[in-house]
């Protein structure tokens, strides 16, 4: 479980702030897209951060 999961189930619909990252990915002028399989949506990869973790270490687990 993640910790905005485990944080969302203690406050429910209030909002909440999080730190995340995107990467952005080029090779030869095409941008690396993924799939989203909550949303089937295509988009940049990127996401929340997990307790303890760096901005680096977020973007390198969601790349």
């Amino acid at each position: 479980m993640s910790y905005l999961k485990d944080l969302r189930k203690i406050v429910g619909n209030m909002p909440l702030l999080s730190a995340g990252a995107t990467v952005i990915v080029m090779k030869d002028e095409r941008l690396l897209l993924n799939l989203r399989s909550d949303t089937l949506a295509w988009g940049i990869p990127g996401g929340a951060m997990e307790l303890g973790e760096t901005f680096e270490e977020t973007a390198s687990r969601e790349l």
